[in-house]
């Protein structure tokens, strides 16, 4: 392989310092590649020679100059440093190495086909498939349009094996050599003293570029420059973003905040059941709103309801205090105590008649809890009328 680099590189006129990325490698032709050689110190005869047969499946000359170009150009790309005399020797080895040893696909190619060929001659067996008794070798493509008959048809059909046996070996063979030569390649160049400094470059080049564009992927990280927030920092919520200078002077002043007031719904159990007694079963009301307005109503002292509810009665009696007993706030009660003002034009409703109803004829709940009332009232008169005795 004679070195007639210096004439096709001049009639290209390309320059080695002209790629500068893996995207313009790529995009290069291959005769441009070819021709891009002749500017790379290389020394070409003490490179492995192609073997002779290479070119039955395209392993020429120009194809060999090319992938040794590339393989020269990327490497320089990857150290991001320009190589020297020596490095570029050793990896235009490596590449003309493996390129050699992909070519020698050719002889097992046809071997391979050539041994599946003959052991399936007899049967015109097919990759994968064997035709039944029906098959018909003296007719191709089908009895139904003969095409070819006799011998003719019969060697279309060995021709027709031949090419399915040939493609299906050059895919696994094609994958296995290169597979093979780029291990090779990759294990040669790792090992090598040579390209000792070449792959210190490299490794540093690739961590400057995933840094790089973890930066982009991720600007809000911060940077060497830029300190980052402290942990206890804080920025302003989203939710508030029309809050004024006015309003945060006002959180950040030193006056005290007042504590909130809580609502006060806690009751005694006796609470909860006595107000659980005066269910109005006539009311529509439902018997929870009830309860809540009777809690409204009923307010605890302190201390003053701690026990029975006889224990308050007696309580109250003894510190000579009246207190007004809580009345149970029935439905046909409060529709008595409050004057409905009645419109002439006015038609009486459902609720009317109910209410009615329910006053002429009240409910034996509501006369227990009468009953209950008076009694209550009577036995705190009489323990007042005790206390006045001398």
């Amino acid at each position: 392989m004679d070195d007639n680099s210096d004439g096709s590189a001049a009639d290209g006129g390309l320059d080695a310092n002209s790629i500068t990325s893996i995207s313009n490698l790529h995009v290069k032709s291959l005769g441009d590649l070819a021709r891009l050689s002749g500017h790379l110190p290389i020394s070409w005869p003490d490179l492995p020679r192609m073997p002779f047969f290479g070119p039955l499946l395209g392993f020429n000359d120009q194809w060999y100059r090319a992938a040794i170009a590339l393989s020269v150009l990327e490497t320089r790309w990857r150290g991001n440093r320009s190589l020297t005399p020596e490095e570029v020797q050793v990896v235009a080895g490596q590449t003309a190495k493996a390129v050699a040893t992909m070519a020698y696909e050719v002889p097992v190619l046809f071997g391979t086909t050539w041994l599946y060929e003959r052991r399936g001659r007899a049967t015109f067996r097919f990759p994968f498939f064997q035709p039944g008794a029906s098959f018909n070798p003296g007719v191709f493509p089908s009895a139904r349009w003969p095409a070819l008959q006799g011998t003719a048809a019969r060697s279309m059909w060995h021709l027709a094996r031949v090419c399915l046996y040939t493609s299906l070996s050059h895919f696994a063979l094609r994958t296995l050599f290169i597979s093979y030569a780029m291990a090779v390649k990759n294990v040669e160049f790792e090992r090598d003293p040579r390209l000792g400094s070449l792959r210190a470059a490299i490794r540093d080049h690739m961590a400057d570029r995933l840094a790089s564009r973890e930066q982009q992927l991720h600007p809000t990280r911060g940077s060497p420059g830029l300190p980052l927030p402290p942990p206890g920092h804080s920025t302003q919520p989203l939710a508030h973003p029309r809050e004024t200078d006015s309003s945060a002077f006002i959180s950040t002043s030193n006056t005290p905040t007042p504590a909130p007031v809580q609502p006060y719904d806690d009751l005694s159990d006796e609470t909860d059941n006595f107000a659980a007694d005066t269910h109005d079963e006539a009311s529509p009301v439902a018997p929870i709103a009830r309860h809540r307005g009777w809690k409204r109503d009923v307010r605890p002292d302190d201390g003053a309801n701690s026990g029975s509810a006889w224990d308050r009665v007696r309580n109250q009696a003894s510190s000579g205090e009246p207190r007004p007993v809580p009345v149970a706030h029935s439905w046909g009660a409060s529709r008595r105590a409050t004057p409905q003002p009645a419109a002439a034009s006015q038609k009486p409703t459902d609720d009317d008649r109910f209410s009615e109803f329910s006053v002429e004829k009240p409910t034996e709940r509501q006369i227990e809890q009468k009953e209950f009332d008076a009694m209550l009232e009577r036995e705190r008169q009489g323990q007042g009328d005790e206390r006045r005795r001398p």
